[in-house]
């Protein structure tokens, strides 16, 4: 069984996320870490929660919240500890925990020529497994084109201004119909 705890900044186990976050997202999809923090410092706002299994650190998540949308920035589970249903129990996790709420977030569209499209594919299929699925819409940012997945309930506004979180309001991010 899971557990799991808010994290802010001075946490033990920061530099394991810091680390994990590293290898498991590209430069220009990371934002710097200290935003997520400062972001996530108001219960209101979005919050980033360590996942332990007895112990053993197995991952994190970041979410931003907005009215009925929380927006899953980052999902990340130790490279050692993958396919064993780690990433699926936090999920479940998450969709309890923000009950009232959609999930949504986004992924890399499948492009027969990305060099990953593969994961890009192996990805889709872990979420759609997971009760979060295609919305039909898309969002663009300056790292390039990004579908947007969902569980029930999906607001296009709600989601932007969730997205729009993440640059404190300055610039929302657009969902447009794929």
């Amino acid at each position: 069984m899971l557990s799991q705890r808010r994290v802010g900044r001075g946490d033990a186990d920061l530099g394991r996320i810091k680390s994990l976050y590293k290898r498991s997202f590209p430069i220009l999809e990371r934002h710097p870490m200290g935003l997520v923090l400062l972001l996530c410092r108001n219960e209101d706002n979005g919050e980033m929660l360590a996942f332990y299994d007895e112990g053993t650190f197995v991952g994190f998540t970041v979410s931003l919240f907005s009215g009925k949308a929380a927006y899953l920035l980052y999902l990340a589970v130790d490279g050692s500890l993958r396919s064993r249903g780690y990433g699926s129990a936090i999920l479940s996790f998450l969709k309890e925990r923000y009950r009232g709420k959609f999930l949504c977030l986004s992924v890399e569209p499948p492009e027969e020529d990305a060099p990953n499209n593969a994961q890009r594919l192996s990805r889709m299929a872990f979420y759609r497994r997971n009760g979060i699925v295609e919305t039909g819409y898309s969002v663009r940012d300056l790292s390039g084109r990004y579908l947007l997945l969902s569980t029930e309930g999906f607001s296009p506004d709600e989601c932007s201004k969730a997205l729009g979180r993440m640059t404190c309001g300055l610039f929302n991010p657009r969902p447009s119909k794929v």
